[in-house]
Parts: C-alpha cells; structure tokens; sequence
C-alpha cells in the first residue's frame, strides 16, 4: 500500500509499481502540488491523494478507513492498462478542495468492471 499526495512522494514508489501506473500517479499529484502546494500536509490541507492498493488487505484498509468503491460514490472510474495486469483508478471527490485517487488492480475488484 503507498499513500503518494506530492511529487516529492514519488521517489517511495519508485522501481516499485508498474510505469504505466507511475505515470498515472506522477500526473495527479503533479496537478495536486500546482494548485495546492508542494508544502501542504497532504492530510489536513486541500488537495488530497492517491491511494495504491496492491492487494486484498490493503484495499480492504482503505476501504475501512476512506470509501468503499462499491457504493458508487465516486466521480470516476476508469481502467488503467499496465505492462501485466489492468488496474483500476477511482476518484473521489470528497468535498470541493480534497479528492481521492484509488487505484488497484482490477482482479481484486471485477464486479466494478460492469459500471465502466
């Protein structure tokens, strides 16, 4: 499980994840720490985060702890296709300054494939 909400943050992830999803989340925060700050508390100010669930557990924290994806609470769902496996990226908008990008592979989750 990586939790990434600035640029600075990506170097966690690095080597470690596919590069189509490096990619997918250097994007996101690249717009978080324009509009929001590349000094900002990624948990207590604006902005928000991305979430990657590599497995059944950490998906079940996030869910837990955040949204759960099956509710349909979310404002988008699209498939990202990587070098091996499809993963999914949900994002949440959780009020109108934070947001949320969930992403995990598809195979832990299919029945979301139907709300593509």
């Amino acid at each position: 499980m990586y939790r990434i909400g600035k640029v600075s943050d990506m170097k966690l992830i690095r080597g470690k994840i596919s590069v189509a999803i490096y990619r997918e989340v250097l994007g996101i925060v690249t717009i978080l720490d324009k509009y929001y700050g590349k000094d900002r508390d990624i948990y207590k100010n604006d902005g928000g985060f991305v979430f990657i669930a590599e497995n059944k557990t950490d998906l079940n924290y996030f869910i837990e702890n955040h949204i759960d994806p099956r509710e349909g609470s979310y404002e988008d769902i699209r498939i990202i296709k990587a070098e091996k496996v499809q993963y999914f990226n949900i994002f949440f908008l959780c009020n109108n300054e934070f947001s949320i990008n969930l992403i995990f592979p598809v195979y832990l989750m299919p029945e979301l494939q139907a709300k593509i």
